[in-house]
Formats: C-alpha cells, structure tokens, sequence
C-alpha cells in the first residue's frame, strides 16, 4: 500500500469511466463510423485520466477503455500500411473483440496485482480473480461466434460479467446495474 491511489468514492467517477463507452456506443450507431467512433472515444478516455489519474479504475470498463485506446490506432495505422481490405476487416470485427480486450484485462489483473480483476480491497481472492477472468474468457470466445449482432456479442457477455463480479464480491442482484458506482467505496493508503 503507501501508493496514495484513491478508490472511487461516488458516482462520478462512474460516469467519467463509462463515458468513453457512451461516446463510442453513440457515435459508432450514428455516425457508422468504428474508427471515427473510437478514437473520440479514446480522446474521452484520455481526458478522463487526466481528470481522475490518482483513482482506481473499475476492472471491467479499465478493459473495455483500454479497448478504445488501442483499437483506432492499430486500424488506422494498417491502413496508412496500405492494406484497406485488412483494415475494414478488423473495424468489422472490433466490437466483438471488446469482450476479449476485457479478459485479457482480468488476465493481466489477476497475474500482475494484489487486487486481481475482482477489485482492490474485495474478499475472495486470487482465486475469485481468476474465476472472473475465466468467466470473461468465455465471454470472449461468445463474442467472436457471435460476431454478427452486438447486442449478442458484446453486450450479453459484458452483462455477464458485471453480473458475475457482483455475485463474485457478494454483491447480490441489487449491486448489477451500479457494479461501476459501487466498485470501490475505500480509499486505499
């Protein structure tokens, strides 16, 4: 401990956190454009770091942003290569690789910090961690066979996820839809 990173105290910080999904979701369905889409999405997120750097993420839309940031420059920058047809291959395919971006998140968590992907500060342990990452590697592996409809593809694992995090931390059904708000009151020394 001894760091002086601050765990979210109050719904704000969710929503500065879910904004970049927000923007892109938005911008994404209106505009039909993913890479226009997520990189004002990642612009979102960048802004949101520096607004609340000193902060614990929440686990979950840590991998859904780092999604954002990652995805429009890699697509972006294969078609500067010259390779369109390979760039409009993967602008296709980037939404379903959110729930991937979110396992591997939870991976690298689970393997890498004391708090794992269940949280900082939250009962369960390790083990828990890795359940969650196993839940949202399976999640991954649902998005890509359902590649078509991402409302089947991303949403439902991502809803799978939140749901199994708050089961997870004992949170009850209750503590779902607020998993982000409520992911950590505690303020870590």
């Amino acid at each position: 401990m001894g760091n002086g990173v601050e765990m979210p105290t109050h719904r704000a910080t969710a929503w500065i956190e879910t904004a970049p999904s927000l923007v892109f979701f938005a911008l994404w369905r209106g505009l039909n454009d993913v890479v226009l889409a997520g990189w004002v999405a990642a612009a979102a997120l960048a802004f949101g770091w520096l607004i609340w750097r000193r902060r614990v993420p929440d686990t979950i839309i840590l991998g859904i942003n780092l999604h954002f940031l990652l995805t429009p420059p890699v697509i972006a920058s294969v078609f500067a290569m010259g390779l369109p047809g390979l760039a409009a291959a993967m602008a296709a395919y980037a939404a379903p690789t959110v729930p991937a971006a979110v396992a591997l998140t939870g991976l690298g968590l689970t393997m890498f910090t004391k708090g794992g992907f269940l949280g900082a500060g939250k009962s369960g342990g390790r083990s828990t961690s890795w359940l969650l990452a196993v839940i949202a590697g399976l999640g991954a592996v649902w998005g890509r066979v359902h590649a078509g409809n991402h409302l089947i593809s991303v949403g439902l694992p991502l809803g799978l996820v939140f749901a199994a995090r708050a089961g997870l931390r004992g949170s009850g059904f209750g503590a779902i839809m607020l998993a982000p708000a409520t992911s950590g009151t505690e303020r870590r020394a």
